[in-house]
């Protein structure tokens, strides 16, 4: 007979460990490499006006958002450039999905159904409330 086990859900990785290997990253570009980063991220900013919107639809995606916030502390650090990372909304049906976004992220709204945010309104996944 088979064992069953509880599914391990994933932690956060570590915002130490990802920090230091973009840290890393940056400090082994050339000259020229780093003169190129600074003014595409001046861009960004100035298209932006500092402020980068998200929104994730599947599984996992959200963890992309994690490295866009180690991104932005860093460039913060080394560039003196700020962004703001606005999280409108998640979309995840998969409960313990939806406890590692809550833990882990502040989207605006959790939806449980990405093909349904098309409609007028929509249904949150954890708390049951309606979206327009």
């Amino acid at each position: 007979m088979p064992v069953y086990r509880p599914i391990q859900v994933p932690s956060q990785p570590s915002r130490p460990n990802m920090e230091r290997l973009y840290r890393n990253k940056l400090a082994n570009m050339s000259a020229g490499d780093m003169i190129t980063l600074r003014t595409n991220i001046e861009e960004l900013h100035e298209l932006t006006c500092g402020k980068i919107t998200v929104a994730t639809g599947c599984s996992c995606t959200d963890v992309v958002i994690y490295g866009l916030e180690v991104m932005i502390v860093v460039w913060a650090d080394v560039f003196g450039i700020s962004f703001k990372l606005d999280h409108k909304f998640s979309a995840e049906n998969v409960d313990w999905k939806v406890d590692f976004i809550e833990e882990h992220f502040t989207p605006d709204a959790i939806f449980p159904d990405a093909t349904k945010l098309h409609q007028d309104c929509a249904v949150g996944a954890s708390d049951g409330e309606v979206s327009s």
